[in-house]
């Protein structure tokens, strides 16, 4: 008796899942309620360790971690964070049309494995990585910067 297995791979099933980097419907600078929770540093970000690793593509990982903490007294239900390079005076680097060069958008919450929300006076820890940094660039970096580029409350 032989038994047959057929198997069907269909070109959608191979595509990557797109993960969205952006946070919908996110207070961002400027919002009055924004400025007076994450500008005031009721919100913030405290980075604590910075790891750089090479690839053999000439490529390097940029990796960022530390800490973010709910000062306030909001309930917070999303956080996206802006991770980016700046060059040795402090401006982010970017490139000849003024695109930003070396950064990731990161939605830190909601996501699979934080789905909030976060409470009053409650800190988590964070990680976010730039990929793809040409490694004979690394000298160009002055230092890598965090920052809270959108929020969400609860009602």
């Amino acid at each position: 008796m032989a038994l047959v297995l057929t198997l069907t791979v269909s070109a959608a099933g191979c595509r990557p899942k797109i993960v969205p980097t952006t946070l919908s419907n996110a207070l961002r600078p400027g919002n009055k309620d924004y400025d007076d929770y994450v500008k005031a540093g009721r919100l913030i970000v405290v980075i604590e360790h910075k790891v750089q690793s090479d690839s053999p593509l000439k490529t390097s990982e940029l990796k960022v971690t530390g800490t973010i903490s709910n000062l306030g007294d909001r309930t917070v239900t999303g956080i996206e964070l802006h991770g980016y390079a700046v060059d040795i005076q402090g401006n982010p680097m970017v490139d000849q049309n003024q695109k930003p060069l070396y950064h990731q958008w990161h939605i830190w919450m909601p996501n699979q494995f934080r789905p909030g929300p976060m409470k009053p006076g409650q800190s988590e820890p964070f990680q976010l990585v730039i990929t793809n940094v040409p490694t004979k660039r690394l000298a160009d970096i002055g230092d890598l910067r965090v920052e809270i580029s959108g929020v969400t409350f609860a009602k």
